[in-house]
């Protein structure tokens, strides 16, 4: 019996999906696991950020920052007040008043002073904006470390609620090297992704796939891709699903496949798209086998009459044949339209 074939999202190029096989029968055991396994870590990861541990872990680190924005908060007032300023915040913005024995100028008394004076006061109030923008950008500072901070905390906590689930897989899929790196790849984007787990917004500096190290699909694959672009990602969760591509969990022996329309996408399959506000997406979970995937490790059974009756299908197949590759390219690659 032929093995199974799955299709799986490619962290280094999500336009070109992962081929993997397995032995028949483990291709639906996988695609249950991993649709089992988005389950858990939406319910461990959620668990772990109410956890009393994070929230203290956050509370300590807000705090340290509360604790330097206060400590700059207090430089400027004494600094200002050491050079006759008190200071007023309006808004979001500090506001040096000119101080006459501890209290504000009134506006005849300011208005009787000397332009020398004044200018004295003037330069005074600059040198303090000046040294405002240094305590200001130093806050700046702490505010940014804080972030990277509470990014980093939530990173590792999601890290290590989904370590023990995604160990477990690689024990049990140990003997396929493809689907062990896989499990490592998703383990890293779910650390990443951490806010589709907690319904909030993932922070922009997540993992971003390296188009210089673009991984293919195995060499043995039934298909190949030709123009598979434009992947829409209209569910978080799809990278960590699995495309059973081909089924062969109820063969005895090696397929039999007859194909009595053939109809260009039912022997070459297709690539189905989603229509979008005005947009079609796709992804590796629309990808569909056709009669000749099905076949693979086994036996193609066409009329000939029906098949000679289509050229376009008779070369395509001639092609595949001779070049020993079943690449998946829908119609509308040369006639832009979308199968459906």
């Amino acid at each position: 019996v032929p093995d199974d074939w799955c299709y799986i999202y490619n962290f280094s190029n999500k336009d070109k999906p992962l081929a993997v096989s397995l032995p028949a029968g483990k291709g639906r055991i996988f695609q249950k696991d991993m649709d089992k396994l988005i389950l858990e870590l939406k319910n461990v990861i959620r668990k772990n950020f109410e956890s009393t541990d994070y929230e203290l872990k956050k509370d300590r680190i807000f705090n340290t920052y509360q604790l330097k924005m206060e400590e700059l908060v207090m430089i400027i007032n004494q600094k200002a007040l050491e050079d006759g300023f008190g200071v007023k915040t309006v808004g979001m913005k500090f506001v040096f008043i000119p101080l006459y024995d501890g209290r504000p100028y009134q506006p005849e008394e300011y208005s009787n002073l000397s332009d020398e004076q004044r200018n004295i006061i003037n330069e005074k109030r600059y040198l303090l904006v000046k040294k405002l923008e240094r305590i200001l950008a130093d806050g700046q500072q702490a505010e940014k470390k804080m972030t990277a901070q509470i990014i980093e905390l939530t990173r590792e906590t999601a890290y290590r609620g989904a370590q023990p689930l995604i160990v477990s897989l690689k024990e049990k899929y140990q003997a396929s090297s493809q689907i062990v790196e896989y499990l490592d790849n998703v383990l890293h984007d779910v650390a990443d992704r951490y806010g589709i787990f907690t319904n909030q917004e993932t922070h922009p500096a997540t993992h971003q796939p390296d188009e210089t190290n673009q991984q293919e699909s195995d060499g043995d694959s039934p298909v190949t891709f030709n123009g598979f672009t434009g992947q829409g990602e209209t569910d978080p969760y799809n990278r960590y699903r699995v495309n059973l591509f081909i089924n062969n969990e109820n063969l005895q022996g090696a397929p039999v496949i007859t194909e009595s329309n053939p109809y260009y996408y039912n022997i070459f399959g297709k690539i189905e798209y989603k229509s979008q506000l005005f947009l079609v997406n796709t992804d590796f979970t629309m990808v569909k086998p056709g009669a000749i995937h099905l076949a693979n490790g086994g036996y193609l059974v066409l009329q000939a009459k029906d098949l000679l009756t289509d050229p376009f299908v008779w070369n395509v197949l001639k092609k595949m044949l001779r070049n020993r590759a079943a690449v998946i390219e829908n119609i509308g690659e040369q006639y832009r339209t979308v199968p459906t």
